[in-house]
């Protein structure tokens, strides 16, 4: 049996750097794909082969063992599976995709789900596709140790425009919403995600320390328990907090800020999406793309995870007529998407920026479905 699974690339359009902190984002599925093809074997041999990279691995079922290269993605899906008591035997399997890898598109996220999808496929686990979303996560997060969320994956796996609430049961909200354009412009920076979450992770960690060590209100001292995940982001405010905000060195204040600031935005950008959902109009998708610019800016002036390169590029989509214009992805480079009022309005967009070499790559790119999975003898 032939086994053929894809998942798109996604955009994290609300609440970016938020789901690791365990608050709600919003992520679109894209139409870009990742596919992952092969067959089951009869021996305990795995053959792996990347055509985008151009690699090829061959290991035992029982060495895990990561080495390096994109390799280690495919033995931590195995890991996670293992862990949970999935039986495993040989295979071989061609990884091929069209999202550009380090570029703010998900495509570690991408390629996870799909070999999940792909294994369950091919060894009948019959796993949902919100229990093989929760599974990559595991895998990349817990295996690999990439500090992620459950953005990158849920989107991957489940398609189209959708809530993600990143804390227990993971409730997943799909928006009816089938006709959104975007254009996304490559910078050509690349960036590591791991390193960038790392950084403003352990930023916050050292900010919310120093706020405890304060005279806080008990209430206040409450909402900051726990890890980043387990702290009342939501039920925060500036308020309360002040004038200990203003104590904190300013990189660790503008994280903070940042948070509490992107999480009500979310709020509004939420009640936006509910409305395009039962009555779809150009004055609502203005208000989209005007949270859009919004969140950039807390981006770019309260995490700090813009580059030059990325404004230049950002200017260039808003004064050819993008509504909203925003960083995707963890930052320092990637990509940036562009929200567009449709097909025809993303096309003039797009002809214009090609026409100045304002990026090394664009697309206009519609809303996608999540995981698809076919077999055949």
């Amino acid at each position: 049996m032939r086994v053929k699974c894809s998942t798109p690339a996604r955009a994290d359009l609300f609440n970016t750097h938020q789901d690791y902190k365990g608050l709600p984002v919003v992520a679109a599925a894209l139409s870009l794909r990742l596919r992952v093809t092969g067959v089951r074997l009869d021996s305990s041999r795995i053959f792996a082969y990347s055509s985008t990279v151009g690699d090829a691995y061959e290991f035992d079922v029982d060495d895990l063992s990561f080495t390096g290269g994109w390799v280690d993605y495919l033995k931590a899906v195995l890991r996670a599976l293992r862990r949970r008591g999935f039986p495993l035997t040989g295979f071989e399997l061609v990884v091929n995709s069209e999202i550009p890898i380090g570029s703010g598109l998900g495509s570690s996220g991408s390629l996870v789900v799909a070999l999940t999808g792909f294994l369950s496929r091919l060894f009948n686990y019959g796993l949902s596709p919100k229990d093989i979303a929760e599974l990559a996560y595991r895998a990349e997060r817990d295996e690999l140790g990439v500090p992620c969320g459950r953005l990158d994956q849920y989107a991957s796996a489940l398609g189209g425009v959708l809530l993600i609430e990143t804390k227990p049961p993971y409730r997943v909200e799909q928006f009816k919403i089938s006709e959104f354009y975007f254009i996304v412009a490559d910078s050509g920076e690349r960036h590591s995600t791991k390193s960038v979450h790392s950084a403003r992770q352990s930023e916050l960690r050292k900010a919310i320390q120093l706020l405890l060590e304060k005279l806080l209100p008990p209430e206040v001292q409450l909402k900051l328990q726990g890890d980043l995940s387990s702290v009342k982001w939501s039920l925060l405010t500036e308020e309360e907090l002040q004038p200990h905000l203003d104590e904190l060195p300013a990189a660790l204040k503008k994280r903070v800020l940042f948070t509490l600031k992107m999480q009500h935005s979310t709020l509004r950008a939420l009640n936006i999406l509910h409305a395009l959902s039962s009555t779809p109009s150009q004055m609502l998708l203005k208000e989209l793309g005007a949270v859009m610019n919004e969140q950039h800016c807390l981006l770019r002036d309260l995490y700090d995870v813009s580059t030059s390169r990325l404004e230049d590029l950002r200017q260039q989509l808003l004064e050819a007529g993008a509504l909203g214009v925003k960083i995707t992805g963890a930052g320092l480079g990637g990509c940036l998407v562009a929200l567009v009022s449709n097909k025809e309005h993303g096309v003039r967009i797009l002809k214009r920026l090609e026409a100045s070499g304002a990026a090394p790559q664009l697309w206009l790119l519609r809303l996608d479905s999540g995981l698809l999975c076919t077999s055949s003898s």
